[in-house]
Parts: structure tokens; sequence; C-alpha cells
């Protein structure tokens, strides 16, 4: 299990990453994470949200780990197309990127829980 870092401070989230194609399309398919949990997809740079239960956020990083854009509250069963410049997805559920004050130009990073 890894740490979430923002600005290289933790926010009180547990990451997973789905760095292999299975992980990256399955997600969170029919799973509800909690408000601690948060899932970075990589490579990546859109996403759907097929056969999920619960809306999300998303923040898209570029290459440098820096947050382009952020697209709250996104529902079940939807697209977001490719961002441009964004190498990687981070998912978290609805409402936490507002929560975390996370926003554009925030450095994301974790490390592995000790």
């Amino acid at each position: 299990m890894y740490r979430l870092l923002v600005n290289d401070k933790e926010v009180g989230i547990n990451l997973q990453l789905a760095d292999n194609f299975w992980r990256r399309f399955r997600g969170w398919m029919r799973y509800r994470p909690r408000n601690d949990e948060g899932l970075l997809l990589y490579p990546a740079n859109s996403i759907h949200t097929f056969f999920m239960r619960v809306a999300i956020d998303s923040l898209f990083l570029d290459r440098d780990w820096r947050v382009i854009k952020i697209i709250e509250n996104i529902l079940p069963d939807r697209i977001v197309w490719p961002v441009v410049r964004a190498r990687y997805v981070l998912e978290l559920p609805a409402g936490q990127a507002r929560e975390k004050a996370i926003k554009y130009g925030d450095k994301i990073s974790y490390k592995k829980e000790e």
C-alpha cells in the first residue's frame, strides 16, 4: 500500500496503483472506495466509469506529476476522453479533490506505507 502526497504532504489517502492493462481497465468497477482511498492509473490519459457504483473525482497529471486537469463528480457509465499532456490519472471518491484542497498545478507523489 502507498500513501498519497500532495506538494510533499500526506493527505490521508491510501493509494492503490493500477500499472498494467488489466488493473487500469478494471479500476474500481463494482467497488465502493472509502473516502481514504485513491487509485493511480498509469500510463493513462483517459478513463471510463462503466460498471462503477459511485461517482469519482479524476485528476489528470502531466509527466512531471503536476495536476493539469480536475474533473469532479464523474457519474457511473461515463467516458472522459484523452486529456492532452496527461500521463497519469488519480481517481478519488467524489468530493475528495475539493476536501483535500487539491488544485491545478499541485505536485502529486506517493510513498510506500511503513
